[in-house]
């Protein structure tokens, strides 16, 4: 289904050293790769064992996010 309001306002990009991750539903992504249409994140601690991914889908304008994370917030 479509994101709320809510749920895309709880979506973000953060500067920092290394670029820019995402910041959704308080937990930090980096980017995996990409394509011409989509942008592939992965859980910032996937070194730990995270398996989170999320997916921005740049022409629909959307995000999803797929599977658990292992860890606490931010």
């Amino acid at each position: 289904g479509d994101q709320s309001v809510a749920e895309a306002q709880d979506i973000y990009s953060a500067r920092s050293f290394h670029g820019n991750p995402l910041v959704g539903h308080g937990y930090r992504y980096v980017i995996s790769s990409r394509s011409s249409n989509k942008i592939y994140y992965k859980c910032a601690s996937f070194r730990k064992g995270c398996r989170a991914r999320g997916i921005y889908d740049v022409v629909g304008d959307k995000y999803s996010f797929i599977k658990y994370h292992n860890h606490a917030k931010l």
